[in-house]
């Protein structure tokens, strides 16, 4: 079923986020068009399929910046982000606080 495939593309994406992964190999991996392809995947997982990987991604930064001391360069490459820049951008915007705060404060 279309739900089946979703969640095996979600299963890929929790699996493979610290790679580059594209819109395009996912649809792919469903056989759907990518217009039903995003509707299905908003359906299950109630957001479009670039911010579940966003989140999967700072999901696994944030379990990084309380566990481990890593430089924020290797937590950004670690996790698929383009560079810390480009990590300390969205986890402020997604999380309300630059990666140093949240460690700061969750440690």
């Amino acid at each position: 079923s279309r739900y089946g495939q979703i969640h095996t593309v979600a299963t890929f994406v929790e699996q493979h986020y610290a790679e580059p992964i594209r819109l395009s190999n996912l649809v792919a991996m469903t056989g759907m068009s990518t217009t039903v392809f995003k509707k299905v995947f908003a359906e299950v997982f109630q957001m479009p399929p670039g911010k579940y990987l966003t989140t999967i991604r700072l999901n696994a930064v944030r379990k990084l910046l309380e566990e481990t001391d890593k430089l924020l360069s290797d937590v950004a490459a670690e996790t698929g982000f383009f560079d810390q820049s480009h990590l300390t951008r969205i986890f402020k915007k997604e999380r309300g606080l630059t990666p140093g705060e949240y460690r700061r404060c969750h440690r």
